[in-house]
């Protein structure tokens, strides 16, 4: 499912950086590409990742524009506290901690569920979140990846 490699595929990651501003163009492209895949049905539910401002903002905008194309429906339903961003978490060696919440509960699950999220690193923003969603099948849209060998363990 997930196909870019962050580091060596060409321009993925200043694709990955514009959609951190909410360039409007690049999330139409993150879009298209999961539109592309055709696996996102009507009535399928997304769910876009919190960024470390604690709501989801350009997950929730690439969401929509999925939504708008299959019908799909954005449940906005996790947040977190605010933090550092994981980049520089990471780079200042500092631990990682995702305080991921669920300010709503979904109701019956009768079809697909999608996690929306720019990045796969090591996973953890991906397994909090399926922790957190407990036993709700979720499946991971991402658009880029950083390590290959993460992808076997989704």
């Amino acid at each position: 499912m997930v196909r870019y490699n962050y580091y060596y595929d060409k321009n993925i990651r200043e694709i990955c950086h514009e959609i951190k501003k909410n360039n409007l163009e690049c999330c139409e492209i993150m879009a298209n590409y999961f539109l592309n895949q055709e696996i996102i049905k009507e009535g399928d539910i997304l769910i876009p990742i919190p960024q470390h401002n604690g709501y989801s903002i350009y997950t929730k905008q690439i969401a929509q524009l999925i939504s708008l194309q299959t019908n799909a429906i954005v449940e906005d339903i996790i947040k977190s506290k605010p933090r550092e961003t994981l980049y520089e978490l990471k780079k200042q060696n500092k631990k990682v901690s995702l305080d991921f919440f669920i300010d709503k509960n979904l109701k019956e699950i009768k079809s697909n569920v999608f996690l929306i999220d720019n990045v796969l690193d090591t996973g953890q923003t991906f397994f909090t979140c399926r922790n957190l969603l407990n036993g709700i099948n979720i499946i991971p849209l991402v658009y880029a990846y950083t390590n290959k060998n993460i992808l076997e363990n989704l």
